[in-house]
């Protein structure tokens, strides 16, 4: 980055990054995205097949292009592209300042297998909306539009915000993977001559922007969505016939799920389940003792049910094992969640049973998901953090002469944000007038995902 000194706007919020409240307008936005979307669909059928292979060939060349190196031609392409979209972007902006978006879902009423095919190529198309406000905003700064640029991405944010409402994971990672670009033409913007200091305006964004914690609440509930019977294992009154079928149908479910294998036959996968029950039938009533079971009343219960029982709460005992950690703030979760898992996995040994009545099977197909997602959110407000981080530097410069700081404790006018991964200062180091804000990535994800911005600081 070669940046100038700004010092904070006057007034000093006057730049925001989502739209404010008395901006908004009454109604549902969640309307306005699905016309958004059906208006994006509408370009793969009005745009030629040479514009549509051009885009597909051309759009990370097009990001990744310094803006003083694009083409005429380049350009003359983007803006073509970003006007086949110009209704579906028009859409996407009345439903960012909407009062509230709501895209009841029902995803309360969703059982078994439901819960995992529920289909959401919709909210996936919402990555192409924001693909477009990228391209959108890049045009804006290289032709110097940077209020018009600072707009597009506060749509896009916006977006991603919205598009995260549904409780479900992957609606959290999609607003995640959007903010995320948003952010990249933050860097842009910032990286311009003349740009206006936006600390305040990352300030004053909401933290986390995404939150992935409702989505985690949705996911610890999964094992007894896909697995009714799980949740009243203990009271229900079922034949010994009843409970062997809801363990045969639990069979051909997580085989579906795995994807490892074929579904068999009903009457193999009946075979294996009894041979399955029968084989753990003798742990699962122990353990049960063990917690202070009734042994009459656990006598007298069909072997299903038993390993139901253990399996409910084994299943409840595992994923709130490793949940519990999600509350805590990043910088003091470490590896607690994988760890406390990895304990878990030694207690039970073993792969376990191709059921429901394995307490750790759902965890190790499903739990591996939850720490992406956790990791995702925390590298978003890390990177938000970094670009505060850069303005307190803008700021600094202002006020001295235009010089970068030796340390991040010189900076005096405005707190530093730390790294909210680990809760300490940023790396920061000057050689030469030239200084470098170091992004480690999070926890054990790839070096790759971590950023090194290299800074120059240059009069107006």
């Amino acid at each position: 980055l070669t940046l100038t000194p700004a010092a904070e706007p006057v007034p000093a919020l006057k730049y925001t990054l989502l739209p404010g409240s008395t901006e908004r307008t009454s109604g549902n936005g969640a309307t306005n995205y699905y016309r958004a979307i059906l208006h994006a669909q509408q370009v793969h059928s009005s745009a030629s097949k040479q514009d549509r292979d051009g885009f597909n060939e051309h759009l990370q060349e097009w990001y990744d292009t310094p803006l003083q190196d694009l083409s005429p031609a380049d350009k003359r392409a983007m803006e073509k592209w970003v006007g086949y979209y110009r209704n579906a972007l028009a859409e996407t902006r009345q439903a960012a300042y909407r009062e509230e978006c709501h895209f009841n879902l029902r995803l309360q009423d969703l059982r078994g297998m439901d819960t995992v095919e529920f289909l959401l190529h919709d909210f996936q198309e919402s990555r192409s909306l924001a693909r477009v406000l990228r391209l959108r905003a890049r045009l804006e700064v290289a032709d110097g539009k940077l209020d018009e640029a600072l707009e597009t991405v506060r749509v896009g944010l916006q977006l991603g915000r919205d598009t995260a409402e549904p409780e479900l994971l992957i609606n959290g990672l999609i607003g995640i993977a959007i903010a995320g670009m948003m952010q990249d033409e933050l860097i842009e913007i910032i990286d311009q001559p003349g740009s206006p200091n936006l600390y305040w305006a990352l300030a004053s964004l909401p933290h986390p922007l995404v939150d992935m914690r409702r989505g985690m609440r949705f996911e610890m509930e999964l094992p007894e969505r896909m697995f009714p019977f799980l949740k009243d294992a203990e009271t229900a009154q079922r034949t010994s016939e009843e409970w062997q079928k809801l363990m045969v149908e639990s069979l051909n479910h997580i085989t579906d799920l795995a994807s490892t294998q074929s579904r068999v036959p009903e009457w193999q996968s009946r075979l294996i389940a009894t041979a399955g029950l029968a084989m753990i039938y003798a742990d699962a009533k122990k353990r049960l003792l063990d917690d202070g079971f009734d042994r009459d009343v656990l006598e007298k219960m069909p072997v299903a049910q038993v390993v139901a029982i253990q399996a409910s709460r084994a299943q409840k005992r595992v994923y709130h094992n490793v949940f519990k950690w999600t509350s805590l703030p990043y910088s003091q979760q470490g590896t607690r969640a994988e760890d406390s898992f990895k304990a878990m996995t030694a207690e039970w040994g073993g792969p376990g049973q191709m059921t429901a009545a394995d307490p750790l099977l759902l965890a190790r197909l499903l739990l591996p998901g939850v720490q992406q997602a956790m990791g995702a959110e925390i590298r978003l407000q890390e990177n938000f953090a970094a670009l505060q981080a850069i303005e307190t530097l803008r700021m600094h410069a202002a006020a001295h002469g235009g010089k970068l700081p030796k340390t991040l404790a010189e900076i005096t006018i405005v707190p530093v944000p730390v790294n909210p991964a680990t809760d300490k200062p940023f790396a920061y180091e000057l050689n030469d007038g030239v200084a470098t804000l170091t992004i480690p990535p999070v926890g054990s994800q790839p070096a790759a995902l971590g950023k090194i911005y290299v800074i120059r600081m240059e009069a107006k």
